[in-house]
């Protein structure tokens, strides 16, 4: 089985150090030769106003390599998926954001920070310009706060990722003007054809993301073919490939999915991918009811359509344990079991050929036996593989609930010592060229709490792994 989505650990690591110096030392570097330039004639004499501009251009030339970088990381490039994952870059994408907020507040301030007013009102003839870039900095901080705080703010998915585009746009087009008409001492730096050459680049992804990358996915459009409850509150979906055609992911990887049906509204999502890869090119989604959207789930017809954008992330032992040689130990929240289930599936398949038999430990959390999914899948992973140690944790049940569960039951949370206990003997066990590798999926104060509880365990930070999906 061809795992193109996946990259060898001792090839990535490196990629991923130059990957993140670029994002975040190239744009000051491409700041810092603007001042570099006129630094000699700044040290032959220059004023308090001359270094205070030039200083001032520079942050904003920084500001500006900082909002192309934001570009190229919202592009979902499959290169930078393999190499930082998409959860990594995504932080990425916000910290940039702030960076550039800082930077271009900054700008005016050091432009002006010397100028003497000597008059009062505006001559928008000759002035124009300046309140365009005040109308592209309150543009960028507006957009940047409420895409930090859409959570806080309670907005609803669609509202904000409609906005969040006008935003970009607006912020691309006040941008372009402003430093094509603005005039200044430094003229050089705002000239017309860099300008036009920026202002094309950023409607290119706009252009990409909004009609290119639409119109390549509808050329592969998958059909849902079973809408069933495997669990309280939870929908599994199966799709079904064009013909011909199939993901290559990895067992763990996730896919963002657009319904084309007339009872949703056509929003783009993230979703793990439960299936494994022997499954014939099927998808299947196993997602709990969490929100509108999710919770309208239920309303798919077999016929439906979805576009499927994807494999992507590194939530999988294929990115750092290629040989399958490592025994692992996955720890799930709630439905954060569904990259788990895609792994088990997996190794499922290859015990059949006994090509898998290495030691795991799972340990899924709920809150009552009733919300444990696929049980009785589960009940076949525990019967056909015997190196498989499944533990439930029950927080809101006491005996006899989940007596009838396949493999162990605890009843309470998961706590360092519950952690230590499990996992303690198998990492005292574990071979030292080949340790455990441990993925948690779940809430992110319990992803915290269990990634800290393994450490205090004994298992190294370079080792867990976790995923959170945020947009």
């Amino acid at each position: 089985m061809s795992m193109k989505t996946t990259m060898a650990p001792a090839v990535r690591a490196p990629l991923a150090v130059l990957v993140v110096l670029v994002i975040y030392i190239a744009p000051l570097a491409f700041g810092a030769s603007e001042l570099m330039e006129h630094l000699p004639k700044l040290l032959e004499g220059g004023s308090a106003r001359e270094w205070s501009h030039s200083i001032g251009l520079s942050l904003a030339l920084a500001a500006l390599a900082y909002l192309l970088i934001q570009a190229v990381l919202a592009l979902r490039l499959s290169v930078l998926d393999r190499i930082l994952s998409h959860n990594l870059v995504m932080i990425h994408h916000r910290r940039v954001a702030v960076l550039a907020v800082i930077l271009a507040t900054l700008h005016p301030l050091c432009m002006f920070l010397f100028e003497r007013v000597t008059k009062t009102g505006i001559h928008l003839a000759d002035e124009w310009p300046l309140l365009v870039g005040a109308m592209a900095l309150t543009t960028l901080w507006f957009t940047a706060a409420v895409a930090l705080y859409r959570k806080f703010l309670e907005l609803p998915f669609h509202t904000w990722w409609l906005g969040h585009r006008l935003g970009v746009s607006t912020l691309i087009v006040l941008v372009g003007v402003h430093k094509i008409f603005v005039t200044g001492e430094y003229t050089e730096a705002g000239d017309l054809a860099g300008t036009i050459a920026i202002v094309l680049f950023f409607l290119g992804v706009l252009a990409y993301n909004e009609i290119v990358k639409p119109a390549r996915l509808s050329r592969r459009t998958y059909t849902v073919s079973e809408v069933t409850s495997p669990g309280a509150e939870t929908h599994e979906i199966v799709l079904d490939p064009p013909s011909g055609t199939s993901l290559d992911h990895a067992p763990g990887q996730f896919a963002f999915l657009t319904f084309r049906s007339a009872r949703l509204p056509r929003e783009e999502h993230p979703f793990t991918i439960a299936s494994s890869p022997q499954d014939d090119g099927r998808l299947r989604f196993t997602i709990r009811c969490s929100g509108d959207f999710t919770s309208g789930l239920g309303q798919l017809l077999p016929g439906d359509s979805c576009l499927v954008d994807g494999p992507y992330g590194l939530f999988t032992s294929k990115a750092h344990d290629p040989d399958g040689a490592r025994p692992l130990v996955l720890i799930a929240g709630g439905v954060g079991i569904t990259p788990m289930l895609s792994m088990l599936r997996a190794m499922h398949a290859d015990a059949d050929k006994a090509q898998d038999g290495r030691r795991v430990l799972c340990i899924w959390s709920n809150r009552t036996a009733g919300d444990v999914v696929h049980c009785e899948e589960f009940a076949a992973f525990v019967r056909d593989m015997p190196h498989l140690r499944l533990v439930h944790v029950l927080t809101r049940a006491q005996k006899p609930d989940g007596e009838d569960l396949p493999g162990e039951v605890r009843y309470g949370r998961i706590d360092t010592e519950l952690v230590s206990e499990l996992a303690g003997p198998m990492l005292k066990k574990g071979d030292a060229s080949a340790p455990p590798l441990a993925y948690i999926c779940g809430p992110a104060p319990m992803m915290a709490a269990m990634r800290q509880a393994l450490k205090d365990a004994g298992m190294a930070g370079r080792n867990i792994h976790t995923e959170e999906f945020s947009i």
